[in-house]
């Protein structure tokens, strides 16, 4: 039972500094962020801090694996003939509706990551990981043998951010489902069923 209660305890703990870092990165910038202004505006002292995390690159690093490793376990049951079938049918693709679902309830952290208060890099982290991850197996579906897979890819992953980037800026108007439908039309375009 202590245990528990101590796994409680830290992990409030945890996300008092994650929270209190995007509140900073909205306000000021990462940037500008230090450990000092992070603990005083959480009201906890460095100590603490230090107990989890090494400076606000670790902090942030880990935040943003933790985010895009939620993306891939959103993502894994996308199946592009599945998809493919929902797009002709103009229906929403479910594992595609949970991956915007997923993107919905972290767009605060995803649009402070990827602004330009954010972390610089974040943008080529999560491209890297899109093309080596999740696009990967879409490049196999690619007809036309005259374009390199490379550019495919690239496209691939510069099309979803670019949705979701714009998605994020426009405060997620539209549903998951919205997006999942719009999010076919765009991926299918052009390409034989």
């Amino acid at each position: 039972m202590a245990e528990k209660i101590h796994d409680q305890m830290v992990e409030r703990t945890r996300r008092l500094i994650q929270d209190t870092m995007l509140l900073l990165i909205e306000d000021t910038g990462f940037s500008h962020v230090t450990v000092r202004n992070l603990t005083q505006k959480a009201q906890i002292n460095r100590g603490t801090f230090y107990l989890h995390y090494l400076d606000k690159y670790d902090l942030i690093e880990q935040m943003e694996d933790e985010l895009l490793n939620g993306l891939r376990q959103s993502m894994h049951t996308i199946k592009y003939p599945d998809m493919l079938q929902c797009y002709e049918e103009n229906a929403p693709y479910f594992p595609l509706v949970e991956v915007f679902r997923y993107l919905k309830q972290n767009g605060r952290l995803l649009k402070g990551l990827l602004g330009p208060k954010g972390d610089p890099a974040f943008s080529q982290k999560m491209r890297l990981f899109l093309k080596d991850g999740i696009f990967a197996d879409f490049i196999d579906s690619l007809e036309d043998e005259t374009i390199s897979k490379s550019y495919f890819s690239a496209f691939a992953t510069s099309a979803y951010l670019g949705i979701i980037e714009d998605w994020l800026n426009h405060g997620m108007q539209q549903s998951p489902e919205e997006m999942a439908v719009i999010y076919a039309k765009i991926k299918f375009f052009g390409m034989k069923p």
